[in-house]
């Protein structure tokens, strides 16, 4: 399905129009309050190390699976009508956290309470009583976190747990506590993932309109035309050259691997692929690295695939999508996401941008035609070396080092944030409806969202690679980094109860 792409225009792929570019200085500039809970003995996380002191406003805010209160069921979501509709979360009771933020409060009469019976490794914990300080480890600059990785919670319970501290409002959190049951768990075991880096299914047509800007148009060939579909448009761009083929080949395997640790990063693993405590549980191989399954095997083997290159059919050109994939709810089975009319289309993103009149003041110094694609000029040589140092250059090739740069630092990143949104899709992302049973996909009129969501999708604040529509915001886009909302995460991290069982 179509998703917002950070590029130089950083537009939406269901049919939304690119906004202004930003001009090069801006380029380079780079909880409710709920009810206090009855009397307890005081909880003592008054360690430094625990909660640092800070010069914010004294408040607490309690949550799961670090979600922000519009989706945890703090607080109830409204539409277009205003009308309140409370709703809770499903946590897995074997795997989630709770997350205590605090800032300026008085660390010394901090509590934590419950009223379910909390089964933890040093016993279990009545309703009521405190849940002990040790359980809960520094997770950032004042916040804690208790971590849960055995069932915790008796199964189906409603569970509310609140956090209070002398002269700060309480916050607290109701949510359910269920057994993950195979027919909603997304991952019994690690998703293995191979990015099909071949495809040729498409000729690309380009048209050079009397403004200069180009239309690039890619006609579907069942038997290919000789030249992988990624290439095509990244020549169109000047990124690569055909009369530079070993400087496209050092471009092209630096593009590709930053495209493979943003998508890592998306994903919470480590650079090398590895997972970490708050990895989602996929691997993602490249075709062609060592030890990476065979697409001819998919046929009776245990992965899915995905195609970074090419286009969509003409229709999702028309709409200037730049990527769909096949929707598989609670990732049930094994998809193929590298046919015609399916994967990541790097010639969408790259129609966008040379679509727009401001890419040729950005990119016109290494556009064909208008300016040197990278790898013809005299210095490029140089400039691609390892360790070359821009700031050793002349202005020249240091203006030109800043446009390869650039180039590279938005591609990949649209790029990378595709792959992921895609991939997201056959993992199961985004369910219609509220929580527990959806992810507020297709909810009309909500009142946390920046664009109404359409299909699976869900357009929170941030720059949430389950979005669609719209513009995005560069000072989002300046600032931070692509990423699953937390929704998103908690059901894919397996910390979240997703659907009917």
């Amino acid at each position: 399905m179509a998703r917002r792409t950070l590029w130089l225009v950083l537009v939406a792929g269901c049919g939304s129009t690119a906004p202004a570019l930003p001009d090069a200085a801006a380029i380079d500039a780079a909880a409710d309050v709920m009810d206090a809970p009855p009397d307890a003995p005081p909880l003592d996380l008054a360690a430094d190390a625990l909660l640092p002191e800070g010069d914010a406003v004294a408040r607490l805010f309690l949550t799961v699976n670090e979600l922000p209160d519009y989706l945890s069921g703090a607080r109830p979501y409204r539409q277009s009508d205003g009308v309140p509709h409370a709703f809770r979360v499903r946590v897995n009771r074997a795997n989630f956290t709770l997350d205590l933020t605090t800032a300026g409060a008085d660390r010394s009469t901090l509590k934590v309470t419950c009223d379910q019976p909390f089964t933890l490794p040093g016993g279990t914990v009545a309703p009521g009583a405190p849940l002990p300080a040790s359980a809960f480890a520094p997770a950032g600059a004042d916040k804690v976190r208790l971590r849960i990785t055995e069932a915790a919670l008796p199964d189906g319970a409603t569970v509310r747990c609140q956090a209070s501290a002398s002269g700060v409002a309480a916050s607290a959190l109701t949510f359910v506590a269920a057994t993950l049951p195979p027919s909603l768990d997304p991952f019994p075991r690690p998703d293995v993932w191979l990015v099909i880096l071949s495809r040729d299914l498409f000729r690309l047509e380009v048209a050079t309109l009397p403004d200069g800007t180009r239309r690039l148009t890619s006609t579907h060939l069942p038997a290919g035309n000789g030249e992988i579909d990624l290439d095509e448009p990244l020549y169109e761009l000047g990124l690569f050259s055909r009369k530079a083929p070993e400087a496209t080949r050092v471009v092209k395997a630096r593009l590709l691997a930053e495209v493979r640790r943003k998508a890592h990063r998306i994903f919470g693993l480590h650079d090398d692929g590895a997972p970490g405590p708050d990895s989602v549980p996929v691997r993602l191989w490249f075709e062609g690295d060592p030890g990476a399954p065979r697409a001819a095997d998919y046929a009776g083997g245990d992965f899915s695939m995905i195609a970074l290159g090419g286009d969509g059919t003409p229709e999702d050109q028309a709409m200037n999508l730049v990527g769909r994939a096949d929707v598989d709810w609670n990732n049930r089975v094994r998809n193929d996401d590298s046919g015609y009319g399916l994967g990541v289309y790097p010639t969408g993103i790259v129609r966008q941008a040379l679509a727009n009149p401001l890419s040729l003041v950005l990119l016109g110094s290494i556009l064909p035609g208008r300016g040197t694609p990278l790898g013809e000029g005299p210095d490029d040589a140089r400039m691609l070396a390892d360790g070359f140092d821009p700031d050793t250059a002349d202005p020249a090739l240091q203006a030109r080092h800043d446009v390869y740069s650039l180039v590279m630092r938005l591609l990949s990143t649209a790029l990378a944030s595709t792959l992921c949104h895609e991939i997201g899709h056959s993992l199961g992302l985004v369910p219609s409806g509220p929580p527990p049973l959806g992810m507020f996909a297709e909810l009309p009129g909500l009142d946390f969202t920046v664009k109404e969501s359409v299909g699976p999708h869900i357009d929170t604040p941030g720059l949430n690679v389950e979005q669609s529509g719209a513009s995005t915001n560069w000072m989002d886009a300046l600032t931070e980094e692509p990423r699953f909302n937390e929704l998103s995460l908690g059901y894919l991290r397996r910390r979240l109860v997703v659907g009917a069982p």
